[in-house]
């Protein structure tokens, strides 16, 4: 495949997924591998809302 083709198809043809088919998928990374192409999604079914430093429950990293 060229450089800058584009090619999409259903990524719940190829891996079970939970949901509807047409849902959105939260991809973190994608690379290819030889013959396989890796994929690395979301640990969660739903996105937790991000939390600002004035959040309460918010933690500093530091």
């Amino acid at each position: 495949m060229a450089a800058g083709t584009h090619v999409s198809f259903p990524l719940a043809d190829v891996v079970p997924l939970p949901g509807e088919a047409d849902e959105e998928v939260d991809v973190e990374g994608i690379s290819p591998n030889g013959p396989y192409l890796c994929v690395a999604g979301s640990h969660s079914s739903t996105d937790r809302p991000t939390l600002r430093s004035t959040d309460r429950g918010f933690r500093s990293s530091r």
